[in-house]
């Protein structure tokens, strides 16, 4: 292995060393999807800050903070900020993890948010992870920044998606994408998340993610949404608990040798 590419592997060891010690949510999946994504812009030389809304505890936002450092960027993190100890929290993980001046914190809800003052400040944005309130009203006023701020290289994120606890989530989220598909179309899901892009931008993220790595026990297909080609990232629910209970020992690495080897097909589990 290159030292090119040992370097470029710093999200992947963060991932299994680090990430799943911080409170919060996100399949492993999306933790890899996450890291080939921001790896391929990086490597593409495309700039702009990265944005999330719903920062919770900081589990996904110390991924975006740690690239946005690595590549000279800005993470904004934008959230309510509204549970006992969250923010405390969230300001203790940036500074551990020596990130904190690559951050910028939001205390306040996202219609409130000058998107003009943003883009002045941090440039548009390369990167948008959409996991704030989970009603229509609150995904339509997140996208709404969102499509206010994104460069036309953007992946737009959105979490929960097909969640049957949040079905109006998802028909907003379908309904948006459809009136904005100029702009935005789907290129991957996971079981948590659905990634989408400028139309122009979707092969070359499709084609990021089959060749990034993905954890243990886990496959890619191809299936049809909305009329077009997207790719599904699954993993099996036995290797994802494996996985995440060595990654929180801060061993993750570990976990290939005690995994399935992944293949390709399609898993109801």
């Amino acid at each position: 292995m290159t030292l090119k590419k040992v370097e470029k592997m710093y999200l992947i060891k963060f991932v299994e060393s680090k990430l799943y010690r911080i409170r919060g949510f996100m399949h492993p999946t999306d933790a890899f999807a996450f890291a080939g994504i921001l790896s391929n812009q990086a490597d593409r030389s495309i700039k702009g800050m990265l944005v999330e809304i719903g920062v919770f505890y900081g589990r996904s936002f110390s991924l975006l903070a740690l690239h946005a450092k690595a590549s000279g960027s800005v993470a904004v993190g934008i959230d309510l900020f509204d549970i006992a100890g969250q923010q405390s929290y969230v300001d203790n993980i940036l500074a551990k993890l020596d990130v904190a001046s690559s951050a910028a914190i939001i205390a306040q809800p996202s219609e409130s948010v000058g998107a003009e003052g943003l883009v002045s400040q941090y440039k548009k944005a390369r990167f948008f992870h959409i996991d704030g309130g989970h009603e229509r009203h609150h995904l339509l006023a997140d996208l709404g920044l969102a499509m206010h701020v994104m460069s036309d290289d953007c992946v737009v994120v959105f979490d929960d998606f097909m969640n049957a606890q949040y079905p109006d989530l998802s028909v907003a989220i379908i309904d948006s994408i459809q009136e904005h598909s100029e702009s935005l179309v789907p290129f991957a899901i996971t079981r948590a998340k659905l990634y989408t892009c400028n139309p122009r931008m979707k092969e070359m993220y499709m084609e990021a993610l089959l060749n990034s790595m993905r954890p243990p026990g886990s496959h890619i297909d191809k299936f049809s949404f909305l009329g077009s080609e997207i790719l599904f990232i699954d993993q099996r629910v036995k290797e994802r608990a494996i996985f995440q209970a060595f990654a929180a020992a801060g061993i993750g690495s570990v976990a290939r040798s005690f995994t399935a080897k992944s293949s390709l097909g399609f898993t109801r589990q």
